[in-house]
């Protein structure tokens, strides 16, 4: 190996001399992003439907598919491995948390009182202005109340048929 690949740069992170002048200090190689700046927006339900963000959203969690497998194994089975098949797929579910807001948690517990499908969005904070679009039926809504803390609430969404990824 040769001596120049032993030299370090100074700094707070040690590189090879030769790849030295590739690096910019304070850039990084990764595409990941923090979630501020996403948000979670609800369909109004008309032609052409327009969506509006649940105001003061704090996480969202999912969609979380998942896929059922139907067990075919039989006796002749190759080398006794169970063998199997692909069965339906579920959408899964989406939560969200938020900081409680009077306009928020109507709208939420208008969709969770009434008994249609509302067409929801997340919005992610990349460059590639990712959406998630599905339909859903919240089956939980709650709040949480606490001395000395913020008032929040939480609602999960059962998805309805697939989850459209744009």
């Amino acid at each position: 190996m040769a001596d120049d690949y032993r030299k370090f740069v100074d700094g707070p992170t040690l590189i090879f001399q030769d790849r030295a002048d590739e690096i910019k200090w304070g850039e990084s190689s990764t595409q990941v992003r923090t979630g501020v700046g996403a948000t979670f927006n609800r369909g109004d339900g008309l032609t052409p439907e327009e969506f509006w963000p649940i105001a003061e959203v704090t996480y969202i969690t999912g969609p979380s598919m998942s896929r059922e497998v139907i067990d075919v194994t039989s006796l002749n089975s190759p080398g006794g491995y169970k063998e199997f098949i692909c069965g339906m797929i579920n959408g899964g579910k989406v939560e969200i948390g938020l900081n409680f807001t009077v306009d928020s948690y109507t709208d939420l517990d208008y969709d969770f009182e009434n008994d249609s499908l509302v067409n929801y969005e997340i919005h992610m904070a990349d460059d590639a202005d990712t959406i998630f679009s599905f339909s859903g039926i919240i089956v939980n809504l709650s709040d949480s109340i606490s001395v000395g803390e913020a008032v929040t609430a939480s609602a999960v969404f059962d998805i309805s048929g697939y989850v459209v990824v744009s």
